[in-house]
């Protein structure tokens, strides 16, 4: 399969083999996505799922759960954790980005006292999170 095009609003993209025989399988769509904020969790993380990928040869679909990670120390890194699933139902990739942007405050350690004085946005972080996979969809794309 071909269709990891970014007139697609692909939100990730898999890519199986290399050269002619490579297939490229979009892992899900940026318009449909839940967030979820992970209560109590330090450092401070919001976990995001894309739906709507490729279906599997057996009728599942393919989906991928980005967990955004402050890291003071950190300017960005994103991994591959792994996947899960079964083909007949929902395979679910899993990636984490990690990123100072992506800390409410500079100076918050714990985040069980969030405020509202300074820091990101939780829409300012969503837009982080999408520019960063947008950066990893098109470096892919050029390997």
């Amino acid at each position: 399969g071909g269709d990891c095009a970014a007139s697609e609003n692909t939100a990730s993209c898999q890519q199986g083999g290399t050269g002619e025989a490579a297939e490229h399988y979009r892992l899900g769509q940026q318009g449909p996505a839940s967030y979820t904020y992970i209560p109590g969790a330090d450092p401070f993380q919001i976990r995001i799922k894309y739906i709507g990928g490729t279906a599997t040869d057996e009728g599942g679909t393919r989906s991928v759960v980005v967990t955004a990670v402050c890291d003071p120390n950190q300017e960005l890194f994103v991994s591959y954790d792994g996947e899960t699933g079964s083909t007949y139902d929902e395979i679910l990739f899993a990636m984490t980005i990690q990123s100072r942007s992506i800390c409410l405050n500079a100076g918050l350690s714990n985040n069980s006292s969030c405020s509202s004085s300074g820091g990101l946005s939780i829409g300012s972080v969503l837009c982080i999170v999408f520019f960063c996979l947008l950066s990893v969809y098109v470096a892919a794309g050029m390997a």
